[in-house]
């Protein structure tokens, strides 16, 4: 009778797993243990951040790795030449990515972009000078599904186990760790769901050539789910793109995902079944197949239409560069699995991988495209106004006095974009060597940086060519926040009572235009709050009358009712402006942040 469990046996096959996978394991290890450690110590060191994040790219590449050499006739001394290699990729990675508080935006798309390429590495190294079709797909359905079947495991048992840890906490009356729960977590997801991930990966790749079973469920999951949805994103993609013909306009940048999730979805179904595709008995398989790609023409054209709209009037930024990047590549697949009859599915993932590549490394990366079509558009933008100089610097005092909004609008938004996405790197060259705008590679200074360029350049907030048709109107009404950083703790001032202020009629006290109204035994009391209008900052009456938030003490009035002392605090509420003037007309606190459980104000009674 065959043992439920054997202890001997899981720790044999652990064993064979890190003797197959060292390197990998160890960097799951070093993860998890240094997340533990930085989240334990409360170390916020951007240094050991960045190291902990960029192990987790090291679980990827040396399984790609620890595969191919396993089915490599090499000696053993270049094996591990070509593993210090891969120790040496890793530590390149933490100069190449920036850092995750200081430049965000190039931090995921680095972290991401290897990472995809880590994985692809994986999918098609161990194949890369044979052509064992049959065996690529064979060793890739396995890494598919034993994927799901780790992630279904290790959510369990980090399921079983915190709710064991919570029957001891609450039932033995054991006080447990508050980050014991992360802890664990972490565990389980990189040490535990990795060695039992690499578990039931094959050792011999090639010898799944023979291997000709397929999954019933997996043929099931591909009839049932994902090729309903590829004809749902189909129908949708082809009903848009007679409406957009009809009605004669340009397609949404929205569309652009939309059908790159349609081709990412597509390609995975076609993958999922490909062996089926010259079997007698699944004749829908060949036909999905030869559908799939001429549907995907069409959708191509109307891609490359939704790119060029945004690229030829704003120029490049990564993500234009990545999706015009994957329509080059989708374009290409298409026409080799259409034209040619003796088509390989490794070319997908081969492909895919050299795309990454170069939109990650090198002069045509999408980080170096955008930072030239993005500095060339901020000098165009400048040349337009002469508004630089002979030597490209900015010529401050010439935009200072400019009243084309319209074009200070689009240069506040290009260097924006410069600084946030590169940094000084970005804006190198543009700023005077004295210049006090000039921006610092610091953690938020991008935030800090823009607020200073628009207070002194005098930069629209909003885009003028978007005006609001209200504009018109003879006052506006701007909502003002008053920030103070322990606002939750009101204080008291002695006072016998206080009641929050609220636009529900309901409560005691509430304003209504000008006043404060209260309402007590049926009776109605009005107090004047015209003395407040005098007491809001001056700044509040600009020629933009733009939502601010205010640095400034709260303000506090005191005021006498039915022989009551009161003070009103107030913190937001919202003010009508009339234009011509600037002066405040009305003051009211309208309902804002009463969904969070945050009230306008106070009423204390004495």
């Amino acid at each position: 009778m065959k043992k439920l469990f054997s202890l001997k046996e899981l720790m044999t096959k652990s064993q064979t797993t890190l003797s197959r996978f060292p390197m990998t394991f160890v960097f799951a290890l070093l993860s998890a243990v240094m997340a533990i450690v930085l989240i334990e110590n409360e170390i916020e060191d951007p240094w050991w951040i960045h190291v902990n994040v960029l192990l987790s790219l090291g679980l990827p590449l040396f399984t790609a790795l620890h595969v191919w050499l396993e089915n490599l006739a090499i000696s053993s001394l270049k094996k591990q030449l070509i593993l210090a290699g891969g120790v040496v990729v890793m530590g390149l990675l933490l100069f190449e990515i920036p850092y995750i508080n200081m430049l965000p935006q190039s931090f995921a798309l680095h972290f991401f972009g290897f990472a995809i390429l880590f994985h692809l590495l994986a999918a098609f190294l161990p194949f890369y000078k044979s052509n064992s079709v049959q065996a690529f797909w064979q060793f890739n359905k396995t890494m598919f599904l034993r994927f799901l079947l780790s992630a279904l495991y290790s959510a369990a048992l980090y399921g079983g186990l915190a709710l064991a840890l919570l029957g001891i906490q609450f039932l033995l009356e054991v006080e447990m760790h508050e980050k014991i729960w992360m802890d664990l977590l972490l565990l389980i997801a990189l040490p535990f769901n990795t060695i039992f991930f690499l578990g039931g990966l094959p050792k011999d790749v090639l010898s799944l050539e023979d291997d000709l079973s397929f999954p019933n469920g997996l043929k099931k999951f591909v009839q049932y789910v994902l090729m309903p949805l590829v004809v749902i994103y189909l129908s949708i993609l082809y009903i848009y793109s007679v409406k957009i013909s009809f009605l004669t306009e340009l397609p949404e940048g929205f569309v652009t995902y939309l059908i790159l999730a349609f081709a990412v979805a597509g390609m995975l179904a076609l993958l999922l079944v490909s062996p089926l595709q010259t079997d007698e008995k699944t004749p829908w398989v060949k036909w999905y197949t030869k559908v799939y790609y001429w549907a995907l023409w069409p959708l191509i054209i109307l891609l490359f239409v939704a790119i060029s709209t945004r690229f030829l009037e704003y120029g490049w930024t990564e993500n234009r560069v990545i999706i015009f990047g994957l329509a080059v590549w989708l374009s290409g697949i298409t026409a080799y699995f259409t034209f040619f009859k003796r088509s390989n599915i490794m070319s997908i993932p081969l492909s895919l991988f050299v795309l990454v590549a170069v939109l990650l490394l090198g002069p045509l990366s999408a980080e170096n495209v955008a930072k030239r079509s993005q500095r060339n558009r901020l000098e165009s933008l400048l040349s337009s106004q002469n508004w630089i100089d002979e030597k490209g610097e900015i010529m401050e005092d010439k935009i200072r006095n400019s009243t084309n909004d319209s074009i200070k609008y689009d240069v506040k938004e290009t260097i924006k974009y410069l600084a946030r996405h590169f940094g000084n790197d970005g804006l190198d060259g543009f700023f005077p060597a004295d210049s006090s705008l000039a921006p610092l590679n610091e953690e938020n200074e991008v935030y800090n940086f823009m607020s200073r360029l628009v207070e002194d350049w005098k930069l629209p907030y909003s885009d003028p060519r978007n005006r609001d048709p209200n504009e018109d109107l003879p006052s506006k009404t701007i909502y003002v926040t008053y920030s103070k950083e322990n606002m939750d703790e009101i204080p008291l001032f002695g006072a016998k009572k206080a009641y929050r202020l609220s636009s529900e009629s309901s409560e005691k006290y509430e304003i209504i235009d000008q006043n404060l109204v209260c309402q007590e035994n049926g009776k109605k009391s009005l107090i004047p709050l015209n003395s407040f209008f005098n007491r809001l900052p001056k700044n509040l009456s600009g020629e933009e009358f733009q939502d601010v938030t205010l640095k400034n003490e709260v303000p506090i009035i005191d005021a006498e009712l039915n022989g009551k002392k009161l003070k009103v605090i107030l913190f937001r509420f919202s003010i009508d402006f009339d234009r011509k003037s600037g002066k405040v007309s009305a003051i009211s606190i309208g309902n804002y942040g009463e969904g969070n459980g945050e009230f306008p104000g106070f009423v204390l009674e004495y």
